[in-house]
C-alpha cells in the first residue's frame, strides 16, 4: 500500500538507489524489523524509505499509529542523519519546523535540539524566507547550505532596494509595478517625465501670472485706452491671459 508523506516527513530526502536497494534486499531476507508510522488520517509520518523497500521486496509492511505532534515526532527521528551534512540537516529542520507553524521557531533552540551551531539554522532560515526554491536543493545535497544563503541574502538586499524604490514612485504607477503591466524601470521612467512635466507647468504659471501683474500694475488709463482704441493689446486676448493668469496662479498656490 502506497501513504501520502505527512508535509513535515516529506521534507527529508529518500535514500539514494543503492542503499534502498540494500534495504529492500535487508528486508526481504530477515523482514522488516521497524514498523511504518502513520498519523490517524493515514499520512506516512516516518519510514519511507522502509514503505519503498517494502514494495521493492514485495513485502507487506506492519504499521503503528501515532496520535501526538507529528512535526516534533518527524523532527525528533530525522534530526540525526548520519548520511547528511549539517547544513542539510539544518535546512531540514528548520523546514520542518515551519510546517503549519505560522510564528517561525526559535532559532537557539532549534539549533540545540539538532546539534548544529545556531549560525546554521539562522542561514537556513534565512534561504527559507528569500530563496524557498533552494531549500529542497539544500537539503538533497545540491548545494551547499552557505551558497545558498549568500544567494538568499542577494536576493533579499534586492528586493529591499526595489521596495524602497517603489515607494517613490507615485501611488498609480506603484500599483502598476505591482500589477506588472509596468517594470519597475518603466514605471520610474514614466514618473520622472511626470515630474518635468509638472515642472514645465509650474513655470508656465509662473510666466503667466508674472505677465498679468505687468499688466495690472501698469499706468490704467493706458491700459483703458489700449482697449478702447485697440491698439496693443486685443480685448480678447486679455481676457484670455486673464484667464491663463488665474488657472496658473491656483497651480501656484495650490
Amino acid at each position: 500500500m502506497t501513504w501520502e508523506p505527512h508535509p513535515a516527513a516529506a521534507v527529508w530526502p529518500m535514500l539514494p538507489a543503492d542503499e534502498l536497494t540494500a534495504l529492500a534486499e535487508s528486508i526481504a531476507d530477515i523482514g522488516l524489523l521497524e514498523p511504518i508510522v502513520l498519523t490517524p488520517d493515514d499520512q506516512l509520518l516516518d519510514g519511507r524509505n522502509r514503505a519503498a523497500a517494502c514494495e521493492i521486496a514485495g513485502v507487506e509492511p506492519t504499521t503503528v499509529i501515532y496520535t501526538a505532534d507529528p512535526v516534533a515526532y518527524v523532527l525528533a527521528r530525522n534530526d540525526q542523519r548520519r548520511h547528511m551534512t549539517k547544513g542539510q540537516r539544518a535546512m531540514a529542520a528548520w523546514m520542518t519546523a515551519a510546517v503549519g507553524n505560522d510564528s517561525p521557531p526559535s532559532a537557539r533552540s532549534l539549533a540545540t535540539e539538532i546539534e548544529v551551531d545556531r549560525r546554521m539554522v539562522d542561514w537556513a532560515r534565512t534561504v527559507a524566507e528569500h530563496a524557498p526554491d533552494l531549500a529542497p536543493v539544500v537539503i538533497a545535497g545540491a548545494t551547499p547550505l552557505k551558497a545558498a544563503y549568500d544567494e538568499a541574502r542577494r536576493r533579499r538586499d534586492v528586493a529591499c532596494g526595489e521596495q524602497a524604490r517603489l515607494a517613490k514612485l507615485p501611488p498609480d504607477l506603484a500599483d502598476q509595478v505591482r500589477e506588472e503591466s509596468l517594470t519597475l524601470p518603466e514605471a520610474e521612467a514614466a514618473g520622472h517625465a511626470r515630474a518635468a512635466e509638472q515642472a514645465r507647468d509650474r513655470r508656465d504659471g509662473v510666466a503667466a501670472a508674472d505677465r498679468i501683474r505687468t499688466l495690472l500694475t501698469s499706468d490704467v488709463a493706458t491700459v483703458i485706452g489700449a482697449i478702447d482704441l485697440g491698439e496693443d493689446i486685443d480685448r480678447i486676448e486679455l481676457c484670455d491671459v486673464l484667464l491663463n493668469a488665474a488657472d496658473a496662479l491656483k497651480g501656484t498656490t495650490s
